[in-house]
């Protein structure tokens, strides 16, 4: 009867495996026969040790994207809330086109979010690309204003 394969090449044989499910794959790289290598996918079960091997995985990958996700959110939620900050104290915003950077980072936080990033239309970002900070204010209040929701007001 022939003797038992070490440890070592028992799980030599099995990361082979990993990499193509194939008998005859696994038998070359590993210099074994095709019939060992059928015997140990049986009797060590390879293919259920992958399948948990694979599911652990997706669970580890999902976890990790979920993290990265809402980190990026956090750090989009935060630019984007210095950027309002600066506009509301008419501070000057270090960026040449604030309409255009909010926009970005507003459509950047719904697509992280997983809500639909763009509008149909016309881009408004042309048309107020050339306002200052003051006149992006300005319009602001006149909207507010229109829509019954100024600042301040004992409606």
């Amino acid at each position: 009867m022939a003797k038992r394969l070490s440890t070592k090449k028992l799980e030599q044989m099995f990361r082979t495996y990993q990499q193509r499910q194939s008998v005859q794959f696994v038998a070359q790289k590993c210099q074994v026969s095709r019939t060992t290598v059928k015997k140990y996918r049986i009797s060590e079960n390879w293919e259920a040790r992958l399948k948990t091997i694979r599911r652990r995985a997706r669970i580890i990958a999902d976890k990790k994207s979920a993290v990265d996700l809402a980190d990026n959110l956090g750090i989009v939620r935060n630019l984007k809330g210095k950027l309002l900050k600066g506009l509301e104290k008419r501070k000057t915003v270090k960026s040449q086109y604030p309409i255009n950077d909010l926009n970005t980072l507003v459509r950047l936080e719904l697509l992280l979010m997983g809500l639909p990033d763009s509008r149909v239309g016309k881009e408004v970002d042309d048309e107020f690309k050339d306002m200052s900070v003051d006149e992006l204010l300005a319009l602001r209040d006149k909207l507010q204003a229109a829509q019954g929701v100024g600042h301040g007001s004992s409606d």
